[in-house]
């Protein structure tokens, strides 16, 4: 978990702003009984809290109303502001090849990684349902039978799943516009690979009452010389964007509101890029094009398989577990130990094995009696990854650091 300083004023005061409409305490309505036996979402209605698995739902729905301030449990988003009109649907890019996760990306695609027993994209999904999204399009391209077989239609997270197909990789931008067709004329557009808390329905007050073409959700840059930066000006619109190093720019929390037109007269099927290309353009062309909006405090970054692993061990203890939780169909011997360590599916460990800072990635057997600190391991049933060593069935890959973050002041 990444510890992140407070919000510089101006861009907090523009996250503020749009909380003082005169409708922003007014209920939704309740959500439909389900018949007996009927186990998929009620068509029209809110999430089904009861259904929802603990993650990165930040706080239980209950009819369908958002709370609306005050509330201190949990961790990240510290209050929902009530709205009326339905959220916008969300694109969740997780097309791309997730090569600062390799070797673990050989074996599923990012989003598909347990994330403390949960895949990461079933966490992203059952929090933008628990915010009232009701529907979401998941680009396609790396693995993408590793995501499909967790998500299917959407049942298990809570509102409706789409897929746009990317035979080769469109970037940021070029992957919005190849999906526009499913999407409507504006939409979330959510990162796959990291976890962020966000007011979902605060931020789309402040982007429609600040007239906003992009809106980013952005914090304070709690490892300038790890991630680049957003620049603003003293409104918070955004002016520009830096490379990591020693900066002042904000960060970037991998969830933003943009009006489809920002994509519309892009080419189809052309890579482009938003931040470092779209972005730019419309940041130069236009103040206040591209905006902010002062997201939450609670950030995971699944970068490295060390971020991997830290944000694993991070949500299950928010979870209430006190390790990650393992996946299905794993058999562990009751001699062996295992300390910070994230185990995936069809996982067998044997006898007096000793993992620590492990991550035991799917259909590995880790053979009795071996001891294994800090590596992430694998069956090796074809080319060893780059970087990994074979040791009988397995490869196995040391495990870094995982980057620091200094503690908020």
């Amino acid at each position: 978990m990444v510890s992140l300083p407070e919000i510089p004023p101006g861009v907090r005061a523009a996250g503020r702003r749009a909380d003082h409409r005169r409708d922003a305490h007014r209920n939704v309505r309740r959500a439909g009984r389900r018949r007996a036996g009927h186990h998929g979402p009620c068509r029209g209605d809110g999430p089904d809290a009861a259904r929802l698995r603990r993650g990165l739902v930040l706080h239980p729905v209950r009819g369908g109303a958002r709370r609306t301030a005050g509330c201190r449990r949990g961790h990240g988003v510290r209050h929902f502001t009530v709205v009326t009109a339905p959220l916008p649907p969300a694109l969740v890019l997780t097309a791309g090849l997730g090569t600062r996760l390799a070797p673990l990306t050989r074996v599923r695609a990012k989003p598909a990684v347990p994330v403390s027993g949960t895949p990461l994209i079933l966490r992203l999904l059952r929090w933008l349902a628990a915010q009232g999204v009701p529907a979401a399009v998941l680009n396609l391209h790396h693995l993408p039978h590793t995501i499909t077989r967790c998500v299917g239609p959407g049942a298990e997270s809570g509102l409706a799943v789409r897929y746009s197909w990317e035979p080769a990789i469109l970037g940021t931008a070029g992957g919005p516009r190849r999906a526009l067709a499913l999407l409507g004329p504006r939409f979330f557009v959510i990162n796959g690979d990291s976890l962020a808390a966000v007011d979902l329905a605060a931020m789309l007050q402040a982007h429609e009452a600040r007239g906003a073409q992009v809106t980013l959700a952005v914090t304070a840059n709690p490892a300038p010389e790890h991630y680049g930066g957003v620049v603003v000006d003293g409104r918070g619109r955004v002016s520009g964007f830096c490379p990591p190093g020693r900066h002042t720019g904000l960060h970037f929390l991998g969830v933003q509101l943009v009006e489809s037109a920002v994509f519309a007269g892009l080419p189809e099927g052309e890579p482009a890029a938003s931040i470092g290309g779209v972005y730019n353009v419309l940041a130069a062309g236009s103040a206040g094009a591209v905006d902010t909006f002062a997201g939450g405090t609670t950030f995971h970054d699944i970068g490295t398989p060390a971020d991997y692993l830290a944000a694993s061990l991070a949500l299950a203890c928010a979870d209430g577990l006190a390790a990650p939780a393992p996946g299905a169909r794993c058999t562990v011997d009751a001699s062996a130990t295992l300390e910070r360590t994230a185990v995936w599916d069809d996982v067998a460990i044997g006898a007096d094995c000793r993992l620590t800072d492990c991550i035991v990635t799917d259909g590995a057997r880790i053979p009795a009696g071996r001891p294994f600190p800090r590596h992430s391991a694998g069956a090796a049933g074809g080319p060893v990854p780059t970087g990994a060593q074979r040791a009988g069935d397995l490869w196995l890959s040391p495990l870094p650091a995982a980057q620091p973050a200094p503690a908020a002041p």
